[in-house]
C-alpha cells in the first residue's frame, strides 16, 4: 500500500517510484501524452490567479526542476527551494528571481526523496530524507555538506524555533509522520518527544509567538499543536476539510497561515481558527486533475507570498498591495557606529516605528521624523550588528505597514559618512 501511495504522488510526471528498506527503485515512463510536462519546464500556465484582492500576482521565477520545500532566507536575501529530480538545492535571487545552485546532494544521497527543510540562525540547512530513518543531511550557509545524523522512522517534516532546537515529524511510512520530536540545540541523538496524535504531518512552522503549526495530510486539518498532548483532540483545530494539506507558511507581518492542498490545486489563507479563504488557484493541471501542485510555500519579511508551481518548474509571486515602494538612503552602513537615513515612499505618517529586519536582532530606528509627507528621517545604531542584508519595515501607528526586501546592507566595519542634501 505505501508503495501505491508513494508512485501515486509522482504519477502526473510518469515517473514511478518506491522503495523497499534502504533501496530505491524508479522508472521513467515516456509518452507523448506525459513528455511535454517533463521536457519544458520553462513553460507556465497563464491561468494563476490571486483570489484575494489585497494581492496582484506575477512570475517571479522559472526554469526550475520540480521545486518543492521553499524557505526565505532574509540575512542572504534568497530563497532556498529543493529540485526533487535534480537532488538539488536551488538558490533564487529575490530581486531578480536568478536561479543558481546552493548545494547537492552528496553522491550517496542522489535519487533519494527531499523530505522537508529547515534553517537555523547561523543560515546552516538541516535536509531530512525520505528514507526510515533519514538521514538528516547538514549545510552550511554556504551550501557546503558538513554532516548528517539519523533519525528513528520516516522523516516527514521539520523547522527550528527561535533557540535553534531542531523539530522533526516522524512516521512509520509515507504520508504517516504521526509524532513530532525535539532536537535540543547543537545535538543530534536523543530527541525528547515533543508531540503526537496525528495522522499525517507533512509541514511544520513557528509563528513569531514561538506557537508551532502544522497541518495533517491524512485527517485534512490545520492544528496549532500543543506541547506535550499526545491525542488530536489536544491540539487547537484551525481549518478542516482540507483535503491532503501538504504545505505550511506563516505570514511575518500578521501571522495568517497559508495552506496548499494536495489536490484541486488551491492554495488556503487562515487568520484564526475556523477563518480560512482560497487564496490562489490556476496552477498546473493534468486533463483537470491537480496533483502535486504547490508543495513549497514561503513569505518575505513584508508579507508578499511566494508559491511554487511544482509542474512547471515556476515560482509565483503575490505582491500585497500594502506594500508600498519605498526607498532608503544610504542604503548601508557600517557596525561600527550609526547610520542616519532618509525613507521615502506612500502611506508614511507621523509617527511611525522604522524597524531593519535581518539575520541578527531587528534593530529599530530612534529619533524617527516625518519631514515631509512620505519622508521619513530615522537613526539607526548598527554597533556591533551582525554582517548582512537586511529587509526594511515601516509600521505606521494606525498599525498599517509597508516594507522593502532586502533594502539595507549593514557592513563590517566602516566609519561616519557625513553628507548635506537640499
Amino acid at each position: 500500500n505505501s508503495t501505491q501511495q508513494f508512485a501515486n504522488r509522482d504519477n502526473v510526471l510518469g515517473h514511478f517510484q518506491f522503495q523497499e528498506g534502504n533501496v530505491r527503485c524508479s522508472l521513467s515512463i515516456s509518452t507523448l501524452l506525459i513528455l511535454p510536462v517533463l521536457s519544458t519546464p520553462n513553460v507556465v500556465s497563464a491561468q494563476v490567479i490571486s483570489l484575494d484582492p489585497s494581492y496582484t500576482v506575477s512570475l517571479f521565477a522559472s526554469g526550475l526542476n520540480l521545486p518543492d520545500n521553499m524557505i526565505y532566507r532574509p540575512a542572504t536575501g534568497d530563497f532556498l527551494i529543493a529540485q526533487q529530480e535534480l537532488g538539488q538545492i536551488a538558490r533564487v535571487d529575490l530581486v531578480t528571481g536568478q536561479v543558481t545552485v546552493f548545494a547537492s546532494l552528496p553522491p550517496a544521497y542522489q535519487g533519494y526523496w527531499m523530505a522537508a527543510m529547515a534553517v537555523n540562525s547561523k543560515g546552516e540547512v538541516y535536509l531530512p530524507l525520505y528514507t526510515t530513518s533519514g538521514p538528516v543531511l547538514r549545510f552550511d550557509a554556504q551550501g557546503n555538506f558538513i554532516g548528517s545524523f539519523l533519525v528513528s522512522a520516516f522523516p516527514t517534516a521539520a523547522a527550528f524555533d527561535a533557540s535553534d532546537n531542531f523539530y522533526v515529524a516522524l512516521g512509520a511510512n509515507d504520508n504517516a509522520g504521526n509524532t513530532i520530536y525535539k532536537f535540543s540545540s547543537g545535538t543530534y541523538t536523543s530527541p525528547t518527544m515533543f508531540a503526537s496524535g496525528f495522522g499525517g504531518v507533512l509541514a511544520l512552522a513557528f509563528n513569531n509567538a514561538g506557537q508551532l503549526f502544522t497541518v495533517d495530510y491524512i485527517t485534512g486539518n490545520v492544528y496549532q499543536v500543543t506541547p506535550g498532548g499526545t491525542t488530536a483532540s489536544d491540539h487547537t483545530v484551525w481549518a478542516s476539510g482540507i483535503v491532503r494539506p501538504d504545505s505550511l507558511a506563516i505570514d511575518p507581518v500578521d501571522q495568517s497561515l497559508f495552506v496548499g492542498q494536495y489536490e484541486a490545486g488551491v492554495v488556503y489563507r487562515i487568520t484564526s481558527p475556523g477563518n480560512s479563504s482560497s487564496f490562489a488557484t490556476g496552477f498546473f493541471t493534468f486533463q483537470g486533475n491537480v496533483v502535486d501542485s504547490v508543495e513549497g510555500i514561503a513569505l518575505d519579511s513584508v508579507g508578499n507570498v511566494y508559491l511554487a508551481d511544482k509542474n512547471v518548474g515556476a515560482v509565483w509571486k503575490f505582491t500585497s498591495l500594502a506594500v508600498a515602494p519605498l526607498q532608503i538612503l544610504p542604503n548601508h552602513g557600517g557596525n561600527a557606529g550609526i547610520v542616519t537615513v532618509r525613507v521615502t515612499g506612500q502611506g508614511l505618517e507621523n509617527g511611525a516605528t522604522v524597524t531593519l529586519m535581518g539575520s541578527g536582532n531587528s534593530i529599530t530606528g530612534t529619533h524617527t521624523t516625518l519631514l515631509n509627507p512620505g519622508i521619513l528621517a530615522a537613526t539607526f545604531d548598527l554597533t556591533n550588528a551582525v554582517p548582512g542584508i537586511c529587509d526594511l519595515m515601516v509600521k505606521n501607528p494606525d498599525g498599517t505597514s509597508v516594507g522593502l526586501p532586502g533594502a539595507f546592507t549593514v557592513d563590517s566595519g566602516g566609519e561616519s559618512d557625513n553628507w548635506v542634501d537640499i
